[in-house]
C-alpha cells in the first residue's frame, strides 16, 4: 500500500481503508436528514459491508462478498416471509 505525505506531514490513505461501521452510520444519518427508501438505506449498509470484504484475505473474499451481496427484493421477500411467521 502507498502513502503519501502531504503539506499538513499526515499520512494520506488511498483505497477502501475507511471502517464499514463508519460508513454504515454516515449513510444511515444521510438517508434519515433526506428521507431516502428503505431500499436505498439497505444499498448503502451492503456497499459498507463489501467494502468490508476488501480486507479479506482473496480466499475468503468470495464467500464474503457472496453474503453480502443479496439483493433488496430477496431480503425484503425474507422479511416480509418472517414477520407472518411471527406471532
Amino acid at each position: 500500500m502507498s502513502e503519501r505525505f502531504g503539506k499538513s506531514g499526515l499520512r494520506a490513505h488511498h483505497g477502501a481503508s475507511r471502517s464499514p461501521i463508519l460508513l454504515a452510520t454516515c449513510a444511515v444519518l444521510a438517508c434519515l436528514s433526506t428521507a431516502c427508501t428503505n431500499q436505498q438505506l439497505y444499498d448503502a449498509i451492503q456497499y459498507a459491508n463489501q467494502v468490508d470484504c476488501q480486507n479479506n484475505p482473496e480466499f475468503s473474499y468470495e464467500r464474503c462478498m457472496r453474503q453480502v451481496s443479496q439483493p433488496y427484493s430477496e431480503y425484503e421477500s425474507d422479511r416480509l416471509s418472517l414477520l407472518e411467521e411471527s406471532p
